[in-house]
C-alpha cells in the first residue's frame, strides 16, 4: 500500500488499514520517528469512548500516559532540530 503524500504532508490511509483499526474522522494521530520509519498511534475522540468501552479503566490510563510520554519527543510540525 503505497500512497503519495500531498503538497502540506498530508497521506490518505487505506480503508482496509481505518476499518481493522477502526479509525475515522475526529481521532488523533500521533506519530514518532522510528530509526528510518514512522509509527502512527491513534487516539479515540473522547466522546465516541469507544477505546474505553473495550479497556479497562487502569488500562485505558495507561495506555494514555504511554501515548503522552512518546508524543512529547516529536518536534512540531515545521520545527526545528
Amino acid at each position: 500500500m503505497a500512497n503519495i503524500i500531498g503538497p502540506e504532508g498530508e497521506i490518505i490511509l487505506d480503508s482496509e488499514i481505518r476499518e481493522r483499526l477502526g479509525v475515522g474522522p475526529g481521532w488523533t494521530a500521533v506519530q514518532q520517528l522510528v530509526d528510518d520509519h514512522v509509527e502512527l498511534r491513534f487516539i479515540a475522540p473522547a466522546e465516541t469512548g469507544s477505546f474505553k468501552e473495550r479497556a479497562k479503566a487502569k488500562d485505558w490510563a495507561e495506555r494514555t500516559a504511554r501515548i503522552k510520554a512518546n508524543a512529547k519527543d516529536i518536534p512540531a510540525p515545521g520545527g526545528t532540530e
